[in-house]
């Protein structure tokens, strides 16, 4: 199967809008070891930094990628360790997004470094969310 742009940008505005949903604030998590199985599964590992997120946390999606608004966001340690996977957390509480792609560069989660001890400053440098083009 092949989609559309314009069908892609959809499925992505769609899907990071839902970040914004609630009264409180929409997070990324970084943690230590393997993302968890199911998203509705409790993190895994380590919780090293949390990010607050703007609302609105993305952007309108182009080429099927939304681009995450506000960048850099700083963030502090609260523990130690090597980052290994995001999480995203809307503004509920509710886990939308986990993603192993974290680094500091050619990454869906860039962060200035990914290994992170308590109190250092860590800045989320960018994040996108891509929705494939699908294939034959």
């Amino acid at each position: 199967m092949r989609i559309a742009t314009s069908v892609r940008n959809a499925m992505a505005d769609a899907a990071v809008d839902l970040v914004d949903v609630g009264a409180g604030t929409a997070v990324v998590e970084i943690y230590t070891g393997d993302a968890p199985a199911a998203i509705g599964d409790a993190p895994a590992g380590d919780l090293l930094v949390s990010f607050d997120l703007d609302d609105p946390a993305f952007g309108a999606a182009a080429a099927g990628v939304a681009t995450l608004l506000g960048v850099p966001i700083v963030g502090t340690g609260v523990a130690a360790g090597t980052a290994a996977y995001a999480r995203v957390v809307n503004q509920n509480g509710d886990a939308l997004m986990d993603t192993e792609s974290v680094g500091t560069a050619d990454a869906t989660v860039i962060m200035s470094t990914l290994t992170v001890s308590v109190d250092l400053t860590v800045n989320l440098n960018a994040m996108t969310m891509t929705q494939p083009a699908g294939s034959v």
